[in-house]
């Protein structure tokens, strides 16, 4: 499953919402109608950026497009009112319409390039831009062929491809190990042919999916989740993408019914259901909302998963609860008393909060997230102490989402908003991008004593 951060410079600060079809009464998912979401059309954009002087014919390709696209018809190019299947071709020389991502991007986006490739390509000869739409009537097996006909036009070539609809970039092998390999079978794997793209937004995060117009399908999109947590919103965005492309259909209350043992494709269920916990549900109902693209999305329909259930203090809460129960969580408590050794480590940890303060006020960078460990008052007046993801950090005081569900506080719950003062943090985690992390040395002691 491709995971992608970024970071996003001058975002747009409106969006604009229209709720479809919205029932504010909860009635059983039997009694509602099913509707179609799927697009009235695909479309599919592909670039071949040349590495070296290797260069094809635009009459060569015209050739091998008619015999491996039958049924395509080729255009100059494709009206926007047009849902024919057909297709475009051409050449272009570098310019800056088909810039390729920087270095530093590439290391997002890049499938399996060498540094050489991603070098070369900041450089590249010439490329080849193909446009295909078309109606969405058998849609996967068309985006098979248009996958094994650039497969065939790359086989053994010094190119890189850019899916541009999702904006990654192969060279010939990966394109042919993650975007024709592993497309086949009856029920397709949709999550291993798109991207979903994860960036800061504000105290929180955002992730939106990439590619799921060329199936004719909406994108998908999720925010103001704590960042931590983008491995988890991250699988409950492939579940429903797996579910909608199985089965294009919301309910008219605008909601989705996940089931992880549903889901046909053997590749994509056996991922999402590889770490439940054992009190994993594997359902969940999720509310859609139908949303504008932001800054940077695919100019495509998109519905937000939302989350405004007012039986929740905010919605990270509400959106602990419905992860929690799809795949599962753990929390755990320990009785201990703070001896010499756990005190000196505390202390320690204590001595990296200036840097971490002042690493967080700069602008986390996308892939990082910081956690504090404090304490909390319980119902018998004894501390309980518990993880908080840190959103805002001034002066003397933090603001943040609490991550663990207490034992022995009733009116509290995982994703609640917290108010914690920096003189009683006891340890900390910094995640990384690359799934590392440092910190939390107090917890390896009090786990050796369990």
């Amino acid at each position: 499953m491709n995971i992608t951060c970024r970071l996003r410079i001058g975002r747009l600060k409106i969006t604009t919402y229209c709720f479809i079809l919205f029932s504010s009464i909860l009635m059983s998912c039997s009694t509602y109608e099913k509707s179609s979401i799927v697009n009235s059309y695909f479309v599919n954009n592909i670039g071949i950026y040349s590495l070296d002087n290797d260069t094809v014919s635009k009459a060569i390709l015209e050739k091998l497009a008619r015999e491996k696209l039958v049924g395509f018809k080729q255009l100059d190019s494709i009206p926007q009112s047009s849902n024919i299947d057909s297709y475009s071709i051409s050449l272009h020389q570098p310019s800056k319409d088909f810039t390729p991502p920087d270095l530093s991007s590439l290391a997002y986006f890049a499938r399996d390039l060498s540094d050489k490739e991603k070098l070369a390509l900041q450089n590249y000869k010439n490329v080849i831009s193909f446009t295909f739409k078309g109606e969405t009537k058998d849609v996967y097996n068309k985006q098979k062929r248009i996958n094994n006909f650039v497969n065939e036009l790359v086989k053994n070539k010094n190119v890189v491809v850019a899916d541009i609809n999702s904006y990654e970039w192969f060279n010939s092998k990966s394109w042919n190990e993650k975007r024709v390999e592993n497309f086949i079978g009856s029920d397709k794997d949709i999550v291993h042919q798109i991207s979903i793209h994860f960036y800061r937004e504000s105290e929180f995060c955002r992730g939106v999916t990439m590619g799921m117009e060329k199936f004719g399908l909406p994108d998908l999109s999720i925010k103001a989740f704590t960042c931590s947590d983008q491995n988890t919103y991250n699988n409950l965005i492939n579940a429903a993408i797996q579910t909608l492309a199985e089965k294009p259909f919301i309910l008219e209350d605008s909601t989705l019914v996940i089931d992880l043992r549903l889901i046909k494709n053997d590749v994509v269920r056996n991922e999402l259901r590889a770490n439940l916990k054992q009190n994993a549900k594997e359902k969940a109902v999720i509310k859609l909302q139908s949303v504008e693209p932001e800054e940077g999305d695919n100019i495509n329909k998109q519905f937000m998963i939302s989350f405004r259930d007012p039986n929740y203090a905010n919605q990270q809460e509400e959106q602990n609860f419905l992860v929690a129960n799809l795949f599962g969580a753990k929390d755990s408590i320990t009785h201990i008393t703070h001896d010499s050794l756990i005190i000196i480590t505390s202390e320690k940890a204590r001595q990296r909060l200036p840097e971490l303060k002042t690493l967080f006020n700069k602008g986390l960078a996308p892939g990082y997230s910081i956690l504090v460990k404090a304490p909390f008052k319980t119902d018998n007046d004894s501390n309980e102490w518990m993880w908080v993801e840190i959103t805002k950090w001034t002066s003397r005081s933090l603001s943040g989402v609490l991550q663990n569900n207490p034992f022995e506080i009733k009116n509290l719950k995982a994703g609640a908003l917290v108010e914690i003062d920096e003189a009683d943090i006891f340890d900390y985690i910094l995640n990384k991008p690359d799934g590392s992390s440092e910190g939390n040395e107090t917890g390896k002691i009090i786990g050796n004593k369990r």
